[in-house]
């Protein structure tokens, strides 16, 4: 059938009054890249301005670096002959190819022909290329761009400081209290790295740490920081507290369970503050120059900073250490929560556990707890512990007293038994000494007769 068209297709050019009334191509579109050993896409695509009744082209690659593997066009393979019912203006193919080594393959249409569908006018067509190079996966990441340096950086409306220079990491810049938001602009200097943390960004209160990351295509980073200072609404300085400020929103206030949200007047602001009933005490929070918050007891004016241990059923408030002479055997010791130094009652130096004295937030009670140092857990003092601890310095006083004397015992035991012994020596040597002295007199009576 196709030998027919094409015989047909020829007949056609020798009528007088066929003449190439349009134009089209035949192109050759992929990624432009080839990974040795791994699929390359190619889309081969005939078009023309007027609609297409048939058409023909054949394609050519370098079969040193690519492999065909498959094929949408009508041979299968690289050649297309196709004839429609209809006219189209544009038909797409896909090739895919392995790609075998590293090097510059070109793939590109050697021959091409077709013919309008209306008039059977024949179309000129060009002929596309295209260029692949091909790479293996290391010789592709080596020449990636380590370059990860901002081209600018900007916050719209406010400005920075110092100014912008890519090799400046930390930059700072001040906002009214009415900015809640603000638009931070960062160009990258190398078009392949990558940008995260710019855009619109909402502010709190105080400082606002912004950080813009950038990532080189070869995967090295570099971090911006910009420092946004939102300034406070009408801060109020906290007396006692040189370079502290009352939290003046209530969303910043820490959450305690035990207590419920509430204000109070200082100097005739409204500040927030937290309020437990149970144990009548008012918190309020207050902030260094740098943001950090902190919690302290309010009555009248600032008292002692506030400090919670919590348990999984308890939650008590370490307070000054409250003597008693059921601790008489306890050594007392200081301990400190939270920049806050307390009095504790420990059976030694290198104890890992002390008692302290604490109120019970929940029920306002005030008892003993034993506090884990290392572990920072609790339970509340049981009075049988101490007993039990007291009892066994005492059995063990005991047993050292008991040691003593045994030992005392032994000694004298030595003693006398080695005593016998060296006058049963003495005994020996004496009789020894007589038999001598006998047997030499009876030697000299002899002598003389």
């Amino acid at each position: 059938m196709k030998k027919y068209l094409l015989i047909v297709i020829g007949l056609l050019l020798t009528i007088p009054g066929v003449v190439n009334a349009a134009s089209g191509s035949v192109s050759i579109s992929s990624s432009g890249t080839g990974v040795v050993g791994n699929n390359l896409n190619v889309t081969v695509t005939v078009s023309s301005s007027k609609g297409l009744g048939s058409w023909e082209f054949a394609i050519d690659y370098d079969k040193s670096l690519l492999q065909l593997t498959s094929s949408s066009l009508e041979s299968g393979g690289t050649k297309s002959t196709n004839s429609v019912t209809s006219p189209v203006k544009s038909k797409s193919y896909n090739l895919k190819f392995k790609v075998l080594k590293s090097g510059t393959a070109k793939i590109s249409v050697y021959t091409s022909d077709a013919y309008a569908f209306d008039d059977l006018s024949r179309i000129s067509l060009s002929n596309g290329s295209k260029t692949i190079v091909c790479k293996t996966q290391a010789e592709i990441e080596a020449s990636y761009s380590d370059n990860a340096f901002l081209k600018s950086l900007s916050i719209e409306g406010v400005s920075i400081t110092p100014e912008f220079d890519k090799n400046v990491f930390e930059y700072q810049a001040v906002v009214e209290n009415d900015v809640e938001k603000v638009n931070i602009s960062a160009t990258k200097a190398d078009s392949s790295a990558s940008v995260s943390g710019a855009g619109e960004v909402a502010l709190e209160e105080g400082n606002n740490k912004i950080e813009i990351n950038v990532t080189a295509e070869k995967g090295n980073k570099l971090t911006y920081v910009i420092n946004i200072e939102r300034k406070e609404l009408s801060p109020i300085s906290v007396e006692g507290l040189d370079g502290y400020t009352y939290v003046r929103k209530a969303e910043l206030l820490p959450n305690y369970e035990t207590f419920t949200q509430s204000t109070i007047n200082i100097d005739g602001n409204e500040i927030p503050a937290l309020v437990s009933e149970t144990i009548g005490l008012t918190l309020v929070a207050v902030k260094d120059g740098e943001g950090n918050v902190s919690t302290y007891v309010y009555d009248d004016g600032i008292k002692n900073k506030y400090i919670e241990l919590k348990s999984s059923e308890l939650i008590i408030l370490p307070t000054e250490l409250k003597k008693d002479d059921k601790f008489n055997m306890f050594k007392i010791k200081k301990i400190e929560f939270d920049g806050i130094e307390l009095e504790g009652y420990v059976i030694d130096d290198n104890s890992t556990n002390i008692i302290i004295y604490a109120r019970n937030i929940m029920t306002g009670d005030y008892d003993y707890y034993v506090y884990d140092i290392n572990n920072k857990s609790f339970i509340k003092y049981d009075l049988d512990l101490s007993n039990i601890i007291k009892n066994k310095e005492n059995i063990f006083k005991y047993i050292i007293f008991g040691q003593i004397g045994l030992i005392v015992i032994l000694l004298f035991i030595v003693i006398f038994k080695k005593k016998p012994k060296k006058n049963k020596e003495v005994n020996i040597l004496n009789e020894d000494k007589v038999k001598k002295e006998k047997t030499d007199k009876e030697s000299k009576e002899k002598t003389t007769l």
